[in-house]
């Protein structure tokens, strides 16, 4: 809110600019995990070319943090690991402080993973590891803001407090 509405015009458009390179980095970044460096490149093209309407709206941070979430995920996939998992988790978390929509993300990831294991035969030496790791730091981002509303509001608020204003419903169906 700051950068968008107080803070000086430099230093708004610097501040934008440098998000919308990070998330280039990043967009360039999955395409070279994925495939390879002309992949990233042609990732960043059609990044550029389509840019997300919410990219300069009150949605640019959790754009650059899904981002992150998703190059974090395609690394952990290349050779999953505790450690790469703990970052997942952590970056899930970051996710979580923006807006609440991965919530459910490390426990469907956890259960998939369990599946393919079983059906692989693999036995199940680190699963519970990683699975802690990618399913507890998500919501330890969170505590501060538990804490905060049980002073504010003397109740247990995990995401958002009550329903949904009106403006709130029409706009996450697009209306």
């Amino acid at each position: 809110a700051w950068l968008r509405h107080h803070a000086p015009a430099a230093a708004s458009l610097a501040a934008g600019g440098s998000v919308l390179a990070v998330c280039a980095a990043l967009v360039f970044g999955l395409g070279r995990l994925l495939h390879s460096g002309v992949c990233g490149g042609a990732a960043v093209l059609l990044f550029a070319w389509t840019l997300p309407p919410d990219m300069f709206a009150d949605r640019w941070l959790f754009t650059l943090t899904l981002l992150l979430v998703a190059y974090v995920l395609v690394w952990r996939a290349r050779a999953p690991s505790l450690w790469r998992s703990l970052w997942l988790g952590m970056t899930i978390g970051a996710s979580l402080l923006t807006l609440s929509a991965l919530f459910l993300f490390p426990f469907v990831l956890s259960a998939w993973e369990w599946a393919r294991r079983r059906r692989a035969g693999d036995g199940a030496a680190g699963w519970r590891g990683q699975t802690a790791a990618l399913c507890i730091p998500p919501f330890l981002f969170l505590i501060p803001w538990v804490l905060m509303n049980w002073r504010v509001y003397h109740r247990f608020i995990l995401f958002e407090n009550s329903r949904a204003e009106t403006n709130v419903i029409t706009g996450a169906l697009g209306l």
